[in-house]
This record gives structure tokens, sequence and C-alpha cells, in this order.
């Protein structure tokens, strides 16, 4: 037992003194009870389960443990839509939201397929009688490999999921397939199916009045254009904050903080790299403020939010954030940026679960970089924790940054881990960062003359390669109700895609912030 504990196979409560199997081998040993064929006992195990009362508040994954078993229990007796109604009704919202246990997700989802869902059995359907249902268990498995770091496997996917929908010509199930793939291709680099789907799925939403899913593909869509270094992703962001403050929804409005701060985060390394005058509100200065202004919004929704339904995602993108704005503001103090007005505000961290405060950290004038690490450092902590890879390398990169603004040199073991994460789950958009930050430090370094075993040379034009959208007509939704022409009329990344990408659209469509800054400073 000993053993089990130390492999993470077996919890021990000392406080209960009490044991219980990590749910993955639990999944396993039910799988050996009933190897025969017996699954009376699953009948028997189901009406037990039913009968236990649920917890009135999910803090915790053992609040979870009886219907988790019940699940179980209902799957090994092939009662596949009832395990999945269970599922929708019980499990997906606090593992999702709460707990971010993306992992378990994966595992509970795949038993709902025939033989379990592997890279053999991709082509399969999960065993359910409705379309609905099984376009809902794939767009929700294919979002659960999304955030555990595997967007090109969570595409497929999302686009599967589509198929049940379109059949029915329900077009709320389209939008919304849609928009969760785009999610994942901006993050592999192919913006223009990305912006091309978003849009698709806002005008379909419009046509169905379907508002909160509208505001949502807006908000992704003003991402989108950040990268791009558009004018109009601020325009996306006030539609989609329009309908948020309208809802009181205060997980909206942190995202749309959240991807505010990432912007004026991106036109401030941008602002830098063409020496923008330091005194307009365009140049470095004035947008590290917006940015720090906006990382701080963040995390006050969030905070709203934890009363009622904590996020832990929504939280480490914006400890995350908040951290690279309070980096920037100090790189402003050394270089003489001066401030409209000091720093005199706290960061609040809490317990596990959101419950209450345990710690703040202040973020005064001249404390800006400690209060960063604190930040980076619980981002760090709660998405490992998780498993939430999606964040990782950025928090990493982030960790790096704050070295330089420290005069160290960068944590080569951290940029080799980001670099190992964003190769392995295919992020380009980490990977550009990654080899813009490395050639910038290198290009300001009178001792290296390598990181990772490039020169800033190669790390620059690595920048440039990886900025490059990667869009190609094979990765938009190939629609089963209308042509092609018909279903994407008016989206222009269809007709671009069509006739292929130019080599200037492949630049302008992609991560153009970065390439530009890539190409200012290779003239150097």
């Amino acid at each position: 037992m000993g053993e089990l504990r130390n492999l993470g196979f077996l919890f021990y409560d000392e406080t209960r003194d009490r044991f219980d199997f990590h749910p993955i081998l639990r999944s396993f040993l039910y799988g050996q009870l009933t190897s025969s064929g017996e699954t009376g006992v699953h009948d028997l195990a189901a009406q037990y389960f039913r009968a236990l009362p649920g917890p009135e508040k999910v803090v915790t994954l053992e609040d979870l443990a009886p219907v988790i078993e019940l699940y179980h229990h209902m799957v090994k007796a092939g009662k596949y839509d009832e395990a999945r109604e269970l599922y929708e009704n019980r499990i997906s919202s606090p593992t999702y939201f709460q707990l971010a246990a993306y992992q378990l997700q994966i595992e509970l989802l795949k038993e709902l397929f025939p033989g379990g869902y592997s890279g053999e059995s991709a082509g399969k359907l999960p065993l359910l009688k409705k379309e609905g249902d099984q376009a809902w268990t794939l767009n929700s498995l294919a979002n659960s490999y999304a955030l555990s770091g595997q967007p090109a496997n969570a595409v497929p996917l999302f686009l599967k999921s589509i198929l049940p929908d379109d059949e029915m010509n329900d077009k709320k199930g389209v939008a919304i397939g849609l928009g969760n793939a785009a999610q994942c291709q901006l993050v592999i680099g192919q913006l223009s199916a990305a912006a091309g789907h978003l849009r698709k799925s806002i005008a379909l939403c419009r046509e169905i009045k379907e508002e909160f899913y509208e505001a949502c593909w807006h908000k992704q869509l003003g991402r989108v254009l950040a990268f791009q270094g558009s004018a109009n992703a601020e325009e996306e962001l006030a539609i989609s904050t329009t309908y948020w403050e309208k809802t009181n929804d205060y997980q909206g409005l942190s995202m749309d903080s959240t991807y505010r701060s990432l912007s004026a985060q991106l036109r401030a390394r941008l602002a830098g790299a063409l020496r923008m005058p330091m005194g307009k509100e365009n140049g470095s200065p004035g947008l590290n403020r917006e940015a720090l202004h906006q990382a701080r919004k963040s995390i006050e929704y969030c905070e709203i939010k934890a009363k009622s339904r904590p996020n832990t995602r929504d939280f480490v993108r914006a400890y995350w954030l908040l951290g690279e704005a309070l980096i920037a503001r100090g790189m402003d103090g050394s270089s003489g940026a001066k401030h409209s007005e000091p720093l005199t505000f706290d960061i609040p961290f809490y317990d596990e679960y959101f419950q209450q405060i345990k710690e703040t950290a202040a973020a005064a004038g001249g404390n800006e970089l400690n209060a960063a690490q604190r930040c980076l450092h619980e981002a760090l902590r709660r998405c490992r924790k998780t498993n939430m890879v999606e964040a990782e390398p950025d928090i990493l990169l982030a960790l790096a940054r704050l070295d330089v603004a420290q005069n160290k040199p960068p944590d080569e073991t951290l940029l080799k881990e980001a670099s190992e994460i964003a190769l392995r789950s295919g992020y380009r958009l980490v990977l550009t960062d990654l080899h813009l930050f490395c050639g910038q430090v290198l290009l300001q370094s009178k001792t290296a003359n390598t990181l990772l075993g490039l020169t800033a040379a190669e790390h620059l034009q690595k920048t440039k390669e990886y900025a490059l959208d990667v869009s190609d007509i094979s990765h938009l939704y190939s629609p089963v109700k209308s042509p092609a022409d018909v279903f994407y009329k008016d989206i222009p990344e269809y007709d671009m895609l069509k006739r292929g990408l130019t080599d200037e659209e492949r630049i302008r469509n992609g991560n153009w912030v970065a390439y530009q800054i890539a190409e200012t400073l290779l003239k150097i």
C-alpha cells in the first residue's frame, strides 16, 4: 500500500484515516472485475451509489467520488446514455471549471467509445443513441485534450463533433463546434482558419439570436486579431464586454480583461522595438500601464466569480499576465520611463480551492519584480497541480523574462523546458515568443553568443518562421448541408484559403506583431 501511495495510485487522508484509489486505477480495477462479462455487480453498485446524497458544494475531487463511482458502474453495466447524462449534470462542470481535472475527464469520456477512445478507434462515434449527445461528447473530449496540451488532437474531434449537429440543422451546435476548433487552431498557428471559423460562428449566432456564444466568439476573434496587430481587436472585445456587463457574467469580463492585457503587452513590445516616443500613450510605458490595469481587473473579476464557482484556468491566466505586466512596469522604471502614479495595491493569493485569502503581496513602487515573481510562481504551481499544459510554457518564459529584468542571465533550463512543451504540443505562438525573446536577449548581451544552441540571428529567423500563418483549406470544416462556397459566403479567410495564401498573407494573417519585431531586429 505504501508503494501504491508513492506511485500516486492510492491516496490516504490522515484526518479521516481513509484510503482511496486514484480514479484511473479504480476504472482499471472495475474493468478487471468484470472481464468475464458479469455486469450484475455494476447494476447493484449503481443502485448503491445513486442513493448516496451529493455534497451541497463541490470543493475537492473527493466530493465527487460517489458520483464518479456511479458513472463507472453505469458504463460497465452498458448504460452509456445514463452515464453520459450523469457526467454532464454532475461531473463536467466542477472538473472542468474549478478543479481543472482535464486528464480525469479524458479517461471518463473515453469509456463512452467502443473499446475506449484511441488512435485506432478515432473514426468511431461514442456508444450513444442521440446524435446530439454524440456531438456533445466529442466536443467535451476535444476540450479536455486541448487543455491538457494536445490541441492538434483536439481540432479533428471538434470538427467531427459538428457533423451530427450539421445533419440535424442545429446551428447553435455548429457554431459552438466551429468556435471551439478555432481556439485550438490559433495556438497551433492556423490563424486564418481560426478567424474564418469564428466569423462564421458569429454569423450563425446572430442568425439564431444566440447572444452568449456570439459574445464568446467575438472575444476569441479579438484575441486572434491582437496577434495580427489589427486595430479591430478592441472592437471585438468591446462587443463581448457589453454582453458580459449586461448579464453580470464575471468570468466573461475576466477573460476580456485578460485578452486586453495580452493585446496591450503585444503592442508595447512592438512599440519598444520600433522605438516609438516614450511619452505617448501608444508608446511602451502607456501600453504597459494599460496591460497592468487590465490584468488587475481580471483578478478582481476572478475573485467575484469565485464566490459562486471558482475557475482555476482564469486565475492562472490572470496571475501570469499580471506577472508579465509587473515585469514590464519594472523594466520601464529601470529605463527611466516616468509613470503617472505609483503602485499601491495588494495582490491576493487564495487557499487551494479559492475559499479564502491566505496571503497577499504588495505591488508597491520598486517592488514590482518581487510581486511579479510571486504571481508567476503561483500561476505555475496551480498550472502543474492540474496538468494545465496550455499555460505552462508561457509562465516558464515569463520567469526567464523576470531573470533579465533582475539583471541576471535567463535560466536556460526554464527556456529549454518551455521549448520542449511547446514543441511537443505544437504551440507555434509560444515558440514564436520564445525565439523572439532569446534573440532579443542575445542582441543585448555582452557575453553570451548563443541560447539553446542558437545565435541571435538564428532565433530571430525561427521567430519569423513560427510567426507565419500555416492555415490550409483542409483545416476548415467541410459542411454537409450546403456547398462550402455557400456555407462560407462573405468569410474573407475562406476565399484566401480556397485559392491558397500568398507569402504576404501568411505574414499579415499570422503572428504579425512578433514577425515585425523580428524583422526590425534583424536589420539592426
